[in-house]
């Protein structure tokens, strides 16, 4: 067979499982590696290496896991915070915040083993927790050393469904702090204990007189379970902070007042509908009055003048929807010139009802508790129901907002299939209305053969519940907004979710199966009037199987990535663009796995998203970002070390005088007389062809220059022999530009006590320079003064193609031989990086690109990145498949568009 030429232009299916790896049938094999370590796969298809994390801090505790949670009031505003055992601490623009020199924190009551199960969702600078074991509180945020944590102070319920039992309640006080509520027995519980015998021969007779003997011991079992039902236990000391609501059947009131003077009458309660009748001969003026603080002021809502000429005879009707108390009228004279108005008012009955939340437990029929919303009567009663949430029901664990502007919570240990909406841009009242209104409340049990929790809440089209067995959607059965008497929930599936939080892209979810290794999608499908979706793990389930997922999180821009967290330690990530058919996994590791990702998060910046994780490196945890792809192409700027840091403190440039000497204008530059310092960057005009004229910033830039003559916004510049730089001939300043003091020979690299004892990879001034060990904190002397210098843990990115797949006249080329002489690899910005047809092959490869000199420390501009063509000889003979495997392991970019092999197909391979 002559010599082919084969292209591979995508890689956008990712990294193949290896059973997938002889899979040629299937349309998607010429789009998949057989490796992806430490690489991302664009959108486009072609695929990077990734960027190195940037160290950012030190945990709290040593041997204490994290996790990070993402706080953004708005694009521009935007937060990590770390949550750790009893504490939150919060980033800002990539570093820490700190408050009198020490990393500014809050007090929080989750333990390291609670910090899993935190659920959390936003709103403006308000963040709201979830847990099971605690009551829901939120996070305020008023500065950036100004954050508190306080209780969710939720009112108006929720509450469970009212009570069917013949327990009642009563309350001692209508109103106030510290009543006491008490529940009592049907009369049949508290009836004298008589020992009759030593067994029951009528059933009947047990709800009169319950049988035991004097002894203590029942008669037999029949009477001990009807003493243990008739046993009376309805508080426990975990309803302290429970709601209890209570309510009151209210008869209609009436008042019957003579009014011959300037006095207001007698007080009512009311319910809504009230009804005045006056009668007699009197000149004055009335008015009817409402009272919603138990009479401490009133309002008037109609009046009526007579002049021995009228009597009113009416009715008004006030608005108690959106859970308003019922309220007091009177009416009032509040002038009078002569005679008497007979004044009748009345009420229509109405149901009342009060809130009252425990405050302390006394015993199991009586707690104290404070009025949170007056009660109609101190009289019992078995209309009643307790609050949903407390440490005896237990607490929600799930937190989301609904598309209507209302926050959810869902799953406490009592009901775990429930969830609990608050009213529409209320989220703490959770109150209903009698008759109901479409902002009310909602609460709802999910439909379910199986009593499964609910684990997760995305807020799509509709709402989606998930379950550990199924999807069901939180929709209106009318196609509008969600309301109470609209509600209606559709299951949609059943395959059911793990409780990892989902993450929302575009109009679809991402969320991990139920079995916790293996990943799905979900969205509407407009054609099915459902929510359906795909295992989207399936050609890369060799990364998930064995395993489970701990996090995700989604970074839009620029590559659109899912990251997760995996069991192990390990980092995977996802690039997802569903309407380009682009679903690529790739894996990552961190100081050669040794190091393990423990929790991931993605706050928006400037321009892209940036992705932090908090990274378990020996007994220490520490928090770090993901580096900026390509903030230029300069190799001076690339950061591909990972807990790495930088040295690099320009000072801007602002003005460049054309004069002898040159005066550089750079506000609070900070520079003292003799010091040395880089320019780089300045932007000047053109110089026109011909010209004997110097260009200013083919002068300037990438030289290095002493400071003279300084003022706090100024200084002159000499070359390193103090000689004065002339700029009398430059063309004009336009802009930009930046200086800054070089450092590593006259000046050691120190600020790494974190990665002490490591051995570390350095990137000065685009030149990639021998590896040290860190000691002391500090790296030893370089062989010269960098201005730009990246040091942190190296890392492999490795790319292995598929199998050379092609079918000819013979049929296919599987199971024969294959050799690959050249490969012509497609690049984008790269430099450096190893190739060969294989690892072990590695060893004796040379570089891809012909820029991978070990160093090249003289100062000007490094060796550039490179875009375009290359073709390299692969080495190697006839081999089993035909593959091409590329290998970064220089802090340098390197990015692959495709691959054109040349291919030879040789013998049957060796069976």
């Amino acid at each position: 067979m002559p010599l082919l030429n084969l292209i591979r232009p995508s890689f956008a299916g990712g990294e193949y499982a290896p059973a997938l790896c002889s899979r040629v049938d299937i349309a998607r094999y010429h789009i998949g590696a057989k490796l992806l370590r430490n690489m991302i796969v664009h959108p486009t298809g072609g695929t990077s290496n990734r960027t190195g994390f940037r160290y950012v801090a030190t945990t709290k505790t040593d041997g204490k896991k994290v996790i990070l949670v993402p706080f953004k009031f708005s694009t521009t505003q935007t937060y990590m915070l770390e949550f750790g055992e009893y504490y939150c601490r919060f980033y800002k623009d990539g570093g820490q915040i700190q408050s009198g020199g020490a990393a500014y924190e809050i007090v929080t009551p989750y333990a390291e083993d609670d910090l899993e199960d935190i659920s959390f969702t936003q709103s403006a600078d308000v963040l709201f927790l979830a847990h099971p074991d605690y009551p829901p509180r939120q996070i305020n945020r008023f500065g950036d050393t100004d954050w508190t944590l306080t209780h969710f102070q939720f009112f108006n319920g929720p509450f469970r469904l009212p009570n069917t039992s013949n327990v009642t309640l009563a309350i001692s006080a209508t109103t106030g702090m510290a009543a006491t509520l008490t529940a009592a027995a049907p009369a049949w519980v508290t009836a004298t204990i008589y020992e009759i015998g030593d067994y029951v021969t009528e059933t009947v007779t047990v709800y009169k007189c319950l049988i035991k003997h004097t002894a203590g011991t029942f008669a037999n079992d029949l009477a001990a379970s009807y003493w243990e039902a008739a046993t009376l236990a309805v508080f426990d000391d975990e309803h302290v902070g429970a709601l209890f609501q209570l309510h009151h059947y209210i008869e209609g009131q009436s008042a019957n007042d003579a009014l011959a003077s300037v006095a207001a009458g007698t007080a009512i309660s009311c319910g809504g509908t009230w009804r005045l009748i006056t009668h007699g001969t009197w000149t004055g003026k009335i008015q009817v009055e409402k009272s919603i603080d138990g009479g401490t002021t009133w309002t008037c809502i109609r009046a009526f003048t007579s002049a021995d000429d009228f009597n009113a005879d009416t009715y008004g009707t006030e608005d108690t929807n959106g859970g308003t108390e019922p309220f007091q009228v009177r009416v009032n004279m509040t002038a009078r010139t002569s005679g008497t108005c007979n004044a009748d008012l009345s009420a229509d009955p109405y149901l009342h009802s009060g809130i009252a939340k425990v405050t302390a437990f006394v015993d199991a029929t009586e707690v104290t508790v404070n009025v949170e919303r007056a009660f109609g009567s101190t009289d019992a009663t078995a209309d009643w129901a307790e609050g949903a949430w407390s440490f005896y029901r237990g607490y929600p664990s799930i937190v989301e907002f609904s598309p209507q502007d209302r926050l959810i919570f869902a799953n406490n240990e009592s009901e775990p299939q429930t969830y609990w909406a608050s009213k529409v841009s209320n989220y703490y009242d959770f109150g209903v209305s009698n008759p109901l209104v479409d902002s009310d409340a909602i609460s709802s049990p999910l439909p379910s053969r199986e009593l499964n929790g609910i684990n997760g809440i995305i807020a799509l089209r509709n709402i989606i519940a998930l379950t550990t067995s199924g999807e069901c959607s939180i929709e209106s059965s009318d196609g509008g907004p969600l309301t109470p008497s609209t509600l209606y929930n559709k299951i949609h599936g059943y395959e059911g979710s793990y409780g990892v939080r989902p993450v929302v892209i575009g109009n679809r979810a991402i969320y991990v199966q139920r079995v916790g290794s293996m990943i799905r999608d979900i969205g509407w499908e407009f054609s099915e009037d459902v929510f359906k979706g795909s295992d989207i793990s399936v050609f890369a389930n060799h990364l998930f199987n064995g395993y489970t997922i701990k996090q995700m999180a989604y970074q839009q821009n620029p590559d659109r990535l899912v990251w997760a967290v995996r069991s192990d330690g390990r980092l995977l990530s996802m690039t997802y663009m569903r309407e380009q058919e682009v679903l690529a996994w790739t894996w990552h590791d961190t100081n050669f796995g040794i190091d393990k990702f423990e929790s991931v998060a993605v706050i928006p910046t400037e321009g892209y998203d940036e992705v932090w994780v908090s990274v378990r490196r020996g007994s220490k945890r520490y928090i770090e970002r993901l580096a900026k792809r390509m903030p230029t192409t300069d190799p001076r700027d690339q950061f591909f070390v990972d807990c790495g840091i930088s040295y690099d403190s320009p000072k801007y440039i602002t003005g460049v005088t054309q004069a002898n000497p040159v005066v550089i204008t750079s506000v609070a530059h900070g520079y003292s007389n003799g010091d040395t310092i880089d320019i780089a960057n300045i932007v000047a005009d053109g110089v026109p062809p011909g010209s004997s004229l110097d260009n200013m910033a083919a002068e300037l830039n990438l030289k290095r220059y002493k400071v003279k003559n300084k003022t706090d916004d100024t200084y002159e510049i000499t070359d390193e022999d103090d000689v004065d730089i002339d700029g009398t001939n430059f063309t004009n300043y336009v802009s930009g530009g930046e200086s800054r003091v070089p450092i590593g020979k006259t000046t050691l690299v120190t600020g790494l006590d974190h990665l002490n004892g490591k051995t570390v990879s350095i990137l000065a001034d685009g030149n990639v320079l021998a590896q040290q060990v860190v000691a002391s904190g500090q790296l030893a002397a370089l062989d010269a003064d960098y201005s730009r210098i990246h040091v942190g843990l190296q890392y492999y990115s490795d790319f292995e193609s598929l199998n050379i797949d092609l079918s000819g006249p013979g049929g296919t080329i599987q199971g024969k031989k294959i050799q690959i002489p050249a490969v012509t690899f497609k690049l984008q910005n790269t430099r450096g990086g190893y190739k060969g047809p294989g690892d072990p092959e590695l060893e004796n490869a040379v570089a891809l690109t012909p820029f991978a000199e070990p160093m090249r420390p003289t100062l000007g501009d490094p060796l550039s990145l490179y875009t375009g063509d290359q073709m390299e000889s692969l080495g190697g003979g006839y081999q089993d498949g035909g593959r091409v495997f590329v290998r970064q392991s220089d802090p340098l970019p390197i990015t692959i568009l495709a691959i054109v092999p040349q291919v030879k197909v040789g013998g049957i391979a060796a069976s």
